[in-house]
């Protein structure tokens, strides 16, 4: 069983636990840990473990997770990346860097390094990203993205998931497209501004000089 320890990412197996062919090597988005983990029944192991017998599994792994697969994505080998992933993420997904929208004010202050903030504040604001929270949920992510850089705070600076860029007007407009992000009714974009729909979310653009300068989503209201 010399091959069933190998921690890299060419290595898939069998599960001894359920006995599919389902494990797979996966990370935590926010910090970039790995694992592997039986896509059929959440068995675990971590790094240098025995994969011929259990170990643990995925939510004892991330106790701290309400939904463990929310916080993880798969890492076994290079995979096609969109160029505007990380948009295509927030828009289609309410997901970025380790945040998603829907999640526990705490856990998401956690991520933004800001676990302090007084629990009166219903925006909060960590470099260049904002939240916004109603009854403890994250219910908005907001983020500039100054030409100088954008300043990811906490464990967002640590993910190595895609990151939002300064892209040209077209390439962020069409990113959207490509996956059936629909624009807003009785909206249409224009030189600075641009707003969307998915199912349960909005998502407004904001552009200066034909650049994406801002991104948000939130909670669509019903």
């Amino acid at each position: 069983m010399e091959s069933a320890n190998r921690d890299s990412a060419d290595v898939p197996g069998l599960c001894p636990d359920c006995g599919q062919s389902g494990v797979r090597l996966y990370r935590v988005r926010a910090t970039g840990e790995r694992f592997w983990v039986c896509e059929e029944c959440d068995a675990a192991w971590r790094p240098g473990a025995d994969r011929s017998k259990f170990d643990t599994d995925l939510s004892a792994l991330l106790p701290d997770e309400p939904n463990p697969w929310k916080a993880i994505e798969r890492a076994d080998g290079p995979r096609q990346v969109h160029p505007q992933q990380a948009l295509i993420d927030l828009a289609a997904n309410g997901e970025l860097s380790g945040l998603w929208l829907g999640m526990h004010r705490t856990d998401a202050l956690t991520v933004v390094d800001a676990p302090h903030a007084p629990a009166s504040d219903r925006v909060v604001t960590a470099g260049d990203v904002s939240l916004t929270f109603e009854a403890d949920r994250l219910v908005g992510i907001a983020v500039r993205l100054p030409l100088t850089g954008i300043r990811w705070p906490g464990l967002m600076s640590l993910s190595s998931s895609p990151r939002l860029t300064p892209a040209p007007r077209s390439e962020a407009l069409k990113a959207l497209q490509d996956v059936n992000v629909k624009p807003l009714p009785d909206t249409s974009p224009d030189d600075r501004t641009a707003e969307f729909q998915a199912v349960g979310r909005r998502i407004r653009l904001e552009f200066d000089q034909d650049l994406l300068s801002a991104v948000s989503a939130s909670v669509a209201r019903s």
